[in-house]
């Protein structure tokens, strides 16, 4: 258990040793989900839906929801790649 000041040597952490998760700011978040909610409603037209389906069979292995996210931040995407294995593969 983390005590003030001190990192859980439990908590999961990067390949440079810094945490992987951060500590949750209420308002960024909802400012956040906000914006997520607002950008879902390019998908209601029946072109657009289909755009996002064909977006998201080329990245099959991650979950809908992922393929979607990452659709609406960088809608023409070819490849992508959690940090860690840019890390590890690119060295970026």
């Amino acid at each position: 258990m983390a005590t003030k000041g001190r990192i859980n040597q439990d908590a999961a952490v990067d390949l440079l040793g810094n945490p992987l998760t951060m500590p949750i700011n209420e308002e960024i978040t909802r400012r956040a989900l906000d914006e997520l909610f607002r950008l879902t409603h390019r998908y209601s037209s029946t072109k657009a839906y289909d755009e996002l389906l064909k977006f998201m069979r080329r990245f099959r292995f991650y979950a809908p929801y992922n393929a979607m996210l990452i659709h609406v931040q960088m809608p023409g995407a070819k490849f992508v790649a959690p940090p860690h294995r840019w890390l590890q593969e690119y060295g970026q």
